[in-house]
């Protein structure tokens, strides 16, 4: 797991931007890509992975787009980390002895501390910290228009 590569930054970004729309309609996925200045065939795939680990929910139709599917409070960082690079899953190589013997424990504990590091960070801490930094999601869009 690469704990802080860039598809994990934009979907932390991605949940803590649906957490903190004040409105009880589902979020576009493209109104995600706007503010992230990224492409929809980038974050989409991050958004289904979400959806699949019960963190989003995925609604479809006109007005369809993401919620989130549990309470904030219930999501943690390292719920959202697991779900774009799950642990679980072995790498297949030809690895060797110093490998095997010397990186890979200290990379297995390094990657247990941090997710237990995580695991008690709350998306609702995250929102606090984002309103506590004056970040106001909804002005934020209405200030940007096109002429």
């Amino acid at each position: 797991m690469d704990s802080f590569s860039s598809r994990t930054f934009h979907a932390v970004e991605a949940v803590l931007y649906i957490a903190l729309k004040t409105t009880t309609e589902p979020v576009r996925s493209r109104e995600i890509c706007v503010y992230q200045n990224v492409a929809v065939r980038y974050l989409e795939p991050l958004l289904q992975k979400l959806v699949h680990a019960q963190i989003l929910r995925g609604v479809r139709g006109p007005k369809g787009g993401y919620l989130l599917a549990r309470e904030r409070r219930k999501i943690t960082l390292s719920d959202i980390m697991e779900a774009v690079h799950p642990t679980s899953g072995k790498i297949d190589l030809q690895q060797s002895n110093l490998h095997q013997q010397v990186i890979a424990p200290i990379w297995q504990e390094s990657k247990k501390f941090i997710l237990q590091q995580y695991s008690e960070i709350s998306l609702a801490d995250l929102c606090q910290r984002a309103v506590a930094s004056g970040i106001n999601i909804e002005a934020e869009k209405k200030s940007d228009f096109n002429i």
